[in-house]
């Protein structure tokens, strides 16, 4: 899309940024690389969301390279003298097992993860768990290995449910090419059963489910799709038929022309209201960050919190992974292009997204990356911990960043 020359066209979205400001303020904030990736027998481009632990460790996955030469899950874990260590629970060395999609742990510090598969190599993606079991060494269980038939291919991150279940979605599969949500539930240690929740038809009813999906504190499940009855995605609601088989699919809202193309990283509050953001769209068509709230008939409305203005503007670009609303209401997120540097294309930024009075929203640059030993590219986006710290990856930079290897693991304190 040619965004100088995008007509503006009336808006029928409830746009509240139009007056916001954007305030750019560079203060004196804590950043911290906890790890450069790159290094000789290590891994590149950790470029999705990492999760936290329950001993002040994060865990992740990194994309290329490694011991096996596909990509590792990794381990972060702080020295006790402000400097961090990496271990490698696993090294994938299979063509096509790129670990890409983010993980997800649980309450006995079981690691959860997908890897897509490429096709090119007869790999169509897996699901797999990750175990310690002792000195430190993990055992890893590959709990359904995807084969392109029935029961698809390329799934995404996945996310645990209330029970012994996972949760996920897959882009396609010679049967299924339009994708489909997926759960596994655990039969034994090593056994899992496949059951298919939807698979979409397109059109309306939208097509690639990007994952990961959402879920609430009902069991019902959020997720977005690409396609749709406007043409730029879906968000859609699943809710399991209590008492009967199978699920209900609906859709909670059609993105329009001037909304840009839905990320899939929701984020919801204690009201039920969703917050997400579009990579593009909006009034500069650089991407939004906006919120759903259902009205009292049962539809839903967007409000547009904030429109970013592009590298011109001094501003982030490109809204990339997970966004965090903390305790005071504000929101913080990535840019993977925007701010400065990097050949004019900007770096990215962490930006935060503060309500004020009237409905209005202002914008901090909180921090921008500089492509050095910072990194640079951070898409992955945030998590947080109960201290309100903020962590995450960027795909490239660091100190053994190459071109297009690299990337860190930071830590940034508001």
């Amino acid at each position: 899309m040619n965004r100088s020359a995008a007509p503006f066209r009336h808006l029928t979205l409830v746009m509240v940024s139009f007056s916001v400001m954007c305030a750019i303020g560079l203060h004196a904030q804590s950043y911290k690389v906890l790890h450069s990736f790159g290094a000789a027998g290590d891994a590149s481009n950790p470029g999705s969301p990492m999760v936290l632990g329950q001993q002040g460790n994060v865990y992740g996955t990194a994309l290329n390279g490694g011991p096996g030469g596909s990509g590792i899950v990794f381990e972060l874990s702080p020295n006790g003298d402000g400097t961090w260590g990496e271990s490698i629970l696993h090294s994938f060395d299979a063509a096509g097992d790129n670990p890409e999609a983010s993980l997800a742990l649980d309450v006995q510090g079981h690691l959860y993860g997908a890897t897509p598969g490429s096709g090119n190599d007869g790999s169509y993606g897996t699901i797999y768990e990750l175990s310690p079991s002792g000195g430190g060494t993990w055992a890893l269980n590959t709990i359904h290995s995807f084969t392109n038939g029935t029961d698809g291919a390329g799934p995404g991150p996945v996310v645990l449910g209330n029970a012994s279940e996972i949760y996920g979605a897959a882009s396609n599969g010679e049967t299924r090419h339009n994708g489909f949500d997926f759960s596994f539930s655990r039969l034994s240690v090593n056994d899992w059963s496949e059951l298919f929740l939807h698979t979409f038809t397109g059109g309306g009813d939208g097509v690639d489910p990007a994952a990961p999906l959402t879920l609430d504190a009902a069991g019902n499940l959020y997720g977005v799709t690409a396609g749709g009855a406007e043409g730029n995605g879906t968000l859609y609601k699943l809710t399991p038929n209590h008492g009967r088989p199978g699920w209900t699919k609906s859709v909670l809202y059609n993105f329009g022309a001037l909304s840009g193309t839905a990320e899939p990283h929701l984020i919801l509050d204690a009201s039920g209201n969703i917050y997400g953001a579009t990579d593009e769209g909006g009034l500069y068509y650089y991407g939004t960050v906006y919120k759903l709230s259902q009205n009292q008939d049962g539809t839903w409305s967007q409000t547009v919190l904030y429109n970013f203005q592009g590298t011109s503007h001094g501003d982030g670009e490109l809204v990339g992974g997970a966004l965090v609303l903390d305790a005071a209401g504000n929101i913080y997120g990535t840019t993977l292009q925007g701010g400065s540097g990097c050949n004019g294309y900007g770096c990215g930024i962490i930006f935060k997204l503060t309500p004020s009075s009237g409905g209005q929203w202002t914008e901090t640059i909180a921090y921008q990356f500089t492509g050095g030993n910072d990194g640079w590219q951070p898409s992955g986006g945030l998590i947080s911990d109960h201290a309100g710290n903020l962590y995450g990856t960027t795909n490239y930079g660091g100190a053994y960043g190459n071109g297009g290897t690299g990337g860190v693991a930071f830590e940034f304190t508001p």
